[in-house]
């Protein structure tokens, strides 16, 4: 009991029941409140508070640090496990840390580093070039490096400071090597999990608490309407009705926060009222806030902490009139419909033959230049003859693709023969079908076509069907024309940004080989003018030697410059390769780039020889893209102090057909929020005012395409990203 002593643990009485909690009587006759949360380590006790700590109840309690303009606050958890003070004990302050943010407000940062411990990371304490305010810079899930700057063990307050990893001796630049894994608290799996969205009605009269509230709850993906005033809100509920509406009760004008409730709970008995107030006000209109409890409103004390918008988040947001009564839709019950990338025309083509239940079905593309029909693609249990694809631009195939009919036949009859005619070499069974155009702006037309051999009764509800396919395969197929020509796009304009620095290399390189070619003539016609004795012969003719030597260095190095960017613009086709000698060449590429943006470029080969069979271009495309972006990063960070980016390849333990070999890309540059980590892989999206949102996007896509994958690994704001690729080997 020592050390709950010296933090101040006093013995309390219960006076009253508040709707956040127990109203606490200390010894000396002051008063302080025990919020809910602070009830109990245990979930249940928290929810039977008021059965578990009746009014005259007596027990121990560990008084909090006390802030200015705070009310006495009280903790019955920490008496039974007080996480702060064993946390404390063992702490060193040499340890980096991988804090989560837990909140941010106009003065700094409030980082989570342990189960139940929260530092501030002070706005003083971030660098000098740091432009932003810690409102801007920092969102609730993102992770930092950080260290214990100072323990106030009176006031249970940690000062942090953040990692200097933009420093080139920084502890943490350990390039090449992982980072441990961070600590996983409730509050970071709440923050970095897919939340759910709710739509959240603010009514708070002070400005700066509205701010940094409404600013919290968008950061983490919540929908936020704003009201300073009841008669506001009032206007904002009848234009679009939340989920939650986070009223406070003192709100000025003729209608205060519990009359504005008691009106929502009226009017609108599908929004969850949540009141916020201090425990003083609370004890003052305890019988007007209890009739509100009983009506089904919740309470929370002010000022609002992360932990307690937490506890209003974990509810599901409601559903509305319109959600619930919203008919089955054919498109998106399907999982293989969906609107990811990812999604493909082989998922697509299956899907539509195994649903309808028909023996075949063809997705039929259209050259109209060259008046040739080919199969895009294929599903089902029967086989076609091949040799009769030629002849399907005589057939009801080039009838649907191009002139866009829809074609529905029950059953193909004897009169029927001499039209399907082709069809029926294709596929000599074919007794029933439906024949539906692909919509979409391609340089092809498609067709879709399901064949059975069985004649069918065909039903409007199957020709919806078939039609909705076509629709998404024609997104799908517009989607990868995009993509191919976006890919072709960006890869002309790297192109364009790596001549100049090739066109720096050469000129480096043609200068000096010019010159000594000049010195290696010289003294070549001054070998054949005089006579020299033996010795001076023989000296004359080592400085040849060497001079040829250091020639042939040169043109090696520039037949290698060449021999990279011809690698880049050909194209891609599978080769085997050496993953170290692809990066290798590829950053030497970026030298010129680097040097202006004074950013250290490093490669650290692995130790075994990493042999794959790929596409060297896509992979040197996507290693370009992820360093340039890199560099740029960097540079708008710090454009006097630089940084360092460093590319390696890890090798997994047990190799797979999977994945094989990781190649690593990673920075000290800004970071990247914990929200976004996804999202900057989608297309148009852009971190940088300049940035064209298409390089990510690109990259994931060429490492997809060949059978692996591109993430982001671990971001810390203001500590670096780490970019992973994983390859297949492909041997198998």
């Amino acid at each position: 009991m020592t050390k709950k002593n010296a933090l101040s643990l006093v013995e309390v009485r219960a006076v009253k029941h508040l709707p956040m909690g127990v109203l606490a009587e200390l010894a000396d006759g002051r008063r302080g409140i025990i919020r809910t949360r602070e009830m109990s380590i245990d979930a249940d006790d928290q929810t039977d508070w008021r059965k578990i700590y009746p009014v005259g109840w007596k027990g121990s309690a560990l008084l909090l640090p006390l802030a200015k303009d705070r009310s006495l606050e009280l903790s019955l958890r920490l008496v039974q496990v007080d996480a702060w003070s064993e946390f404390v004990a063992k702490a060193d302050k040499k340890k980096i840390f991988e804090g989560i943010v837990a909140g941010v407000v106009v003065y700094g940062v409030f980082v989570e580093i342990a189960e139940g411990v929260t530092g501030l990371l002070h706005r003083s304490c971030l660098p000098a070039w740091v432009a932003n305010q810690p409102l801007d810079l920092f969102w609730p899930g993102d992770k930092v490096h950080v260290q214990i700057r100072e323990v106030d063990i009176t006031q249970r307050r940690l000062g942090l400071e953040l990692v200097p990893s933009w420093l080139k001796n920084s502890p943490l630049i350990k390039m090449g090597e992982a980072f441990a894994l961070p600590h996983q608290t409730k509050l970071s799996q709440f923050l970095q999990a897919d939340l759910p969205t709710h739509h959240i009605l603010l009514v708070e009269d002070h400005l700066e608490q509205r701010a940094m509230i409404s600013g919290w709850l968008q950061k983490i993906g919540q929908r936020v309407d704003e009201a300073e005033s009841a008669r506001t809100a009032l206007d904002v509920l009848a234009q679009s009705p939340p989920d939650i509406a986070l009223v406070d009760v003192g709100l000025p004008g003729d209608m205060d926060g519990i009359g504005l409730a008691n009106q929502i709970l009226d009017q609108w008995p599908l929004t969850r009222v949540i009141n916020a107030t201090d425990w003083i006000c609370a004890d003052a209109r305890s019988a007007e806030l209890e009739a509100l409890r009983l009506r089904g409103a919740e309470f929370i004390e002010k000022p609002l902490l992360p932990d307690d918008l937490i506890q209003i988040l974990k509810a599901p947001p409601r559903l509305t009139s319109a959600e619930t009564c919203r008919g089955f839709d054919l498109i998106s019950s399907s999982d293989s419909l969906g609107t990811r990338a990812a999604v493909s025309i082989r998922a697509l083509v299956s899907e539509c033959c195994t649903t309808l239940g028909f023996d075949l079905c063809l997705l039929f593309a259209f050259d109209p230049t060259r008046r040739i029909v080919a199969i895009a693609e294929q599903a089902g249990t029967q086989s076609i003859n091949t040799h009769a694809v030629a002849s399907l631009v005589f057939s009801p195939v080039r009838d649907v693709a191009e002139d866009r009919k829809t074609l529905s036949q029950n059953e193909v009859s004897r009169q029927d023969e001499d039209y399907f005619r082709y069809l029926l070499d294709l596929y000599p069974r074919l007794a029933s079908c439906i024949g539906m155009p692909v919509p979409g702006q391609l340089g092809a037309r498609y067709a879709l076509f399901v064949m059975d051999k069985m004649p069918r009764a065909i039903t409007r509800e199957q020709e919806l069907y078939v039609r909705a396919m076509a629709l998404a395969l024609g997104g799908a197929l517009e989607q990868k024309f995009f993509q191919e020509h976006a890919i072709l796009m960006q890869r002309t304009a790297l192109i364009g940004q790596l001549t100049k620095s090739m066109v720096h290399e050469i000129n480096n390189l043609v200068g000096p080989m010019a010159s000594r070619l000049e010195h290696l003539k010289t003294n070549l016609s001054k070998s054949q003018k005089n006579v020299l004795s033996l010795d001076a012969d023989e000296k004359q003719k080592r400085g040849m030697v060497e001079e040829i030597d250091e020639l042939y260095i040169q043109a090696r190095t520039l037949s290698g410059i060449t021999r990279t960017f011809g690698r880049i613009t050909a194209k891609a086709h599978d080769e085997v390769l050496r993953m170290d000698q692809i990066v290798q060449e590829t950053i030497n590429l970026l030298k010129e780039p680097a040097a202006r943006a004074h950013v250290t470029l490093l490669f650290i080969p692995p130790d075994d020889m990493p042999i794959v069979r790929s596409q060297s271009a896509a992979l040197q495309q996507v290693i370009l893209n992820l360093t340039l972006n890199a560099i740029q990063q960097i540079q708008e960070l710090r454009p006097d102090q630089g940084g360092c980016v460093c590319v390696h390849i890890q090798t997994p333990e047990r190799m797979d057909a999977n994945h094989a070999f990781a190649v690593v890309v990673e920075d000290n540059g800004p970071g990247i929020h914990h929200s976004l980590w996804e999202k900057i892989f989608e297309i148009g999206f852009s971190t940088r005012p300049e940035g064209s949102g298409i390089g990510l996007y690109i990259s994931r896509s060429l490492i997809e395409q060949i059978g692996g994958r591109l993430f982001v690994a671990e971001s810390f704001i203001l500590g670096g990203t780490k970019f992973v690729f994983e390859i297949p080997a492909n041997f198998h």
